[in-house]
């Protein structure tokens, strides 16, 4: 244990001496569900629009940001959500995951002086997409796993709430709407709980 200890106070204060070489700059550690917004749509095999209503959306999201300004932050993240029993490819329920790796910018409306520092987010990037479903056989007991894979531009825009606790430390909460391009365009709203952690 005093191995792990010691390994761990060397890498505090390694993370300390580099914050002066990293001013600016913010990692993101994101997740959350939304049962209160539970609305998945995208197009079904015969081109029509459909909504399905989602019981749970789970979801999380790494990221990080250069900070420009005391407002103004540019930055990515890699982002998934997960939808249960939608049908999207047929009649059958299809467990589906939609990532994304996005690039965009962020504005704050208060300066860091401020603790609670409201914000507007939107970014662009690559969206992918995997349906998955189990058929049963035709002749026999066996069960068929099918997968779908597919890529396409994403992108996300919404806002959300930081409030700064210590001067590397801020907890906050974030709203988005999402659009993949993968299954026709699908659309989807994520509500996410972040902790952000300050270089400088």
């Amino acid at each position: 244990m005093s191995r792990i200890g010691r390994i761990a106070t060397i890498a505090c204060i390694g993370l300390c001496a580099a914050t002066s070489a990293w001013a600016g700059a913010r990692i993101d550690l994101e997740g959350g569900a939304a049962p209160a917004i539970s609305s998945f749509s995208a197009k079904t095999e015969d081109g029509l629009d459909e909504k399905f209503d989602v019981d749970t959306i789970g979801s999380y999201a790494v990221g990080a940001a250069w900070v420009l300004d005391d407002r103004l932050e540019l930055g990515g993240q890699w982002q998934q959500g997960f939808f249960d029993d939608l049908e999207i490819l047929g009649d059958i329920d299809q467990d589906v995951t939609l990532s994304s790796a996005t690039v965009g910018a962020r504005y704050q409306l208060f300066d860091r002086e401020h603790l609670v520092r409201p914000y507007v987010a939107g970014q662009i990037g690559v969206a992918i997409g995997d349906a998955t479903s189990e058929e049963d056989g035709l002749f026999s007991a066996s069960v068929t796993r099918v997968s779908r894979d597919e890529a396409g531009f994403g992108a996300n825009a919404g806002g959300g709430v930081d409030f700064q606790i210590t001067r590397l430390i801020s907890i906050g909460a974030d709203v988005r709407y999402n659009y993949a391009g993968v299954f026709d365009d699908a659309h989807y709203l994520t509500t996410m709980f972040n902790v952000g952690i300050h270089l400088g």
